[in-house]
C-alpha cells in the first residue's frame, strides 16, 4: 500500500518492471477479495474505512432512507433486511456536494 495524505489513507498498488528496468507502482483495483489474508463474508460487505475521515468533513449528514423490498433483489419473497447494511448519506442541509471527476 502506498501511504496517502492521510496516515489512514493507504492505497493498494503493484510494483511492476517496465521493459526498461524501471519500476512503476500501479493502482491495484482487485480490493481485498483477492487478498488470501483477509477473511471475506459477502453478507457483511467490507469495511467502511473512508466513514470516519467523510464524517470529519461535516459536509453530508446520515439519513434512514427507506426499507430494504425483496422486489429489490429481483425476488417475489419476502428477506430479512440485512443489519450490515451501512448508514445512507446525503449533503448537510445548506451545503451542496459535487461528485468529484
Amino acid at each position: 500500500h502506498l501511504v496517502g495524505s492521510r496516515g489512514d489513507l493507504r492505497v493498494p498498488a503493484r510494483a511492476v518492471t517496465l521493459s526498461n528496468g524501471e519500476a512503476i507502482d500501479l493502482y491495484d483495483t482487485s480490493g481485498p477479495y483477492s487478498d488470501p489474508a483477509v477473511e471475506i463474508d459477502v453478507r457483511r460487505g467490507l469495511p467502511a474505512l473512508r466513514a470516519p475521515w467523510i464524517d470529519a468533513r461535516g459536509d453530508t449528514e446520515v439519513y434512514p432512507g427507506r426499507s430494504h423490498q425483496a422486489l429489490d433483489d429481483g425476488v417475489r419473497q419476502g428477506r430479512a433486511e440485512s443489519p450490515h447494511l451501512a448508514d445512507l448519506r446525503r449533503a448537510a442541509a445548506g451545503l451542496q456536494r459535487t461528485p468529484r471527476r
